[in-house]
């Protein structure tokens, strides 16, 4: 339908159609090098043009990208810039566009006066998979905000070590170190060169993973938890505790800071620090937005303690699974025995005990030969060693097959309304893809729970 313009204004006077029209996206496509004084060759101009990096959404490729980089030809003799970077869209948590009459919009205002800006932005950086769109749900932004507060508590404990040392402690040759420090300074340094690698190859998203990882498993979960008698011994022990704890808390800082940049610098702020790090240009103060970015230490490499480790892990987290899944007492002690294992595993397990002793609660770990099985004994296996998790007079038997069932009842209710609802046509039919998908990946889940739950029944009765 053809719109007939009128001939005449409202209050009488003759129309004229204006003539002096620049397409919005044509005058866009000029911003490379009009914001710079161009047409005038400004001093501004020949430092900045051309760029390096543009950064936009995949929507407007077309009508902006190849029109600045067609007329950054035709007037600035050379493209605009030479990498782009596609940026995810932000949808709601069902992946839907957000529109303002559909009522999905999120105010990032908002949403940093709940959670912080900290934990949005990392949210983000962590969704942002290349040609993926982020699908901001609650539960992301949640998790993002415990992770930012592990962060805090972490540093706490740090900073409670550390307020009366004055001066960075040097870190002595890696080599020299017991095996908790050898392993944590081989595995930050594995850290550092993947975080590297990611952000030059502006995978941002697999940077944010690789930090949270270590962050909160190999640092918080297993180094402090196993530095802390020798942050609490003294003399070298203490000393060389302290020069490790700092370096790595330093370094792990130092490669948040582009995704969480506001807590990283209110705590290295509190950190002892060197005196040459991050200065500011009149040499007056220091910030860690200056530091110098980690860079991998060959020095630190360490296969050996990173194998070593890798065992004590298996051995300690099935120990801790058993108590967990029949209902054993944190303040429990309980006697682990093992059987079978190479000469060279079981030098590990007896040079580092007090390790698997201090954290999966144990009164004492026996190497032996062979052991007749005893009742409310748990046999689990280990790589080529049987461990027999002894619990006679620990365990209330009646009492944990009791709660071990009303889990498996509850289990399977669940599991029967998910299996319902999957095979119901309409359904599959009508639902979104992602509630079909969430479903099926809820069906899976609780299947593996209720093989779980079926086994430890299985070993609990008689």
């Amino acid at each position: 339908m053809e719109e007939t313009p009128p001939e005449r204004c409202s209050c009488g006077g003759a129309l004229r159609q204006e003539t002096d029209v620049l397409d919005t996206w044509f005058s866009s496509a000029l911003w490379p090098f009009s914001t710079m004084g161009w047409p005038e060759r400004s001093i501004d101009l020949e430092r900045y043009y051309p760029t390096t990096l543009m950064l936009t959404g995949h929507d407007i490729i077309f009508f902006w990208v190849a029109r600045m980089i067609m007329l950054g030809l035709k007037f600035g003799d050379d493209v605009p810039f030479r990498t782009v970077f596609i940026s995810s869209l932000v949808r709601d948590e069902q992946g839907k566009k957000m529109s303002k009459s559909k009522g999905n919009v999120v105010d990032p205002l908002d949403l940093m006066d709940d959670i912080g800006a900290d934990a949005l932005r990392f949210t983000l950086t962590a969704l942002a998979s290349p040609g993926m769109d982020i699908a901001l749900s609650e539960g992301r932004l949640r998790g993002s905000r415990q992770f930012v507060n592990k962060i805090w508590n972490a540093s706490r404990f740090v900073l409670m070590y550390v307020n009366e040392v004055e001066r960075r402690p040097v870190v002595p040759q890696a080599s020299s170190t017991e095996l908790v420090h050898r392993w944590i300074l081989h595995r930050v340094n594995e850290l550092t060169g993947e975080v590297n690698d990611a952000l030059e190859a502006y995978r941002f998203d697999v940077a944010a993973d690789r930090l949270y990882q270590f962050f909160w498993h190999d640092y918080a979960d297993w180094y402090i938890e196993l530095v802390k008698p020798h942050l609490n011994g003294t003399g070298e022990v203490r000393d060389v505790a302290l020069a490790v704890l700092l370096e790595v808390h330093d370094r792990t800082l130092r490669m948040l800071h582009p995704v969480v940049p506001f807590i990283t610098e209110e705590v290295w702020q509190q950190l002892p620090r060197h005196a040459d790090t991050g200065l500011t240009a009149d040499g007056c103060h220091q910030s860690i937005t200056l530091a110098e970015f980690p860079k991998k230490q060959d020095a630190w490499i360490d296969n050996e303690a990173a194998d070593c480790m890798e065992l004590l892990q298996e051995v300690i987290t099935t120990i801790r699974t058993v108590r967990a899944e029949w209902g054993v007492p944190r303040v429990q002690k309980i006697t682990v025995v093992v059987i079978g294992g190479e000469s060279a595993t079981l030098s590990v397990l007896r040079t580092h005990e007090s390790y698997i002793s201090q954290l999966a609660g144990l009164e004492s770990l026996k190497l032996v030969d062979k052991h007749d099985r005893e009742p409310d004994t748990v046999v689990r296996i280990v790589r080529d060693m049987q461990f027999y998790v002894l619990l006679a007079g620990i365990v209330d038997r009646e009492a944990e097959l009791t709660r071990v069932r009303k889990a498996l009842a509850k289990i399977e209710a669940q599991q029967a309304a998910n299996d319902a609802k999957l095979g119901n046509p309409k359904f599959r039919e009508r639902a979104e893809p992602d509630i079909v998908a969430e479903a099926v990946a809820r069906a899976s889940t609780l299947n593996e729970q209720k093989n779980k739950l079926v086994r430890i029944l299985e070993e609990l009765t008689p």
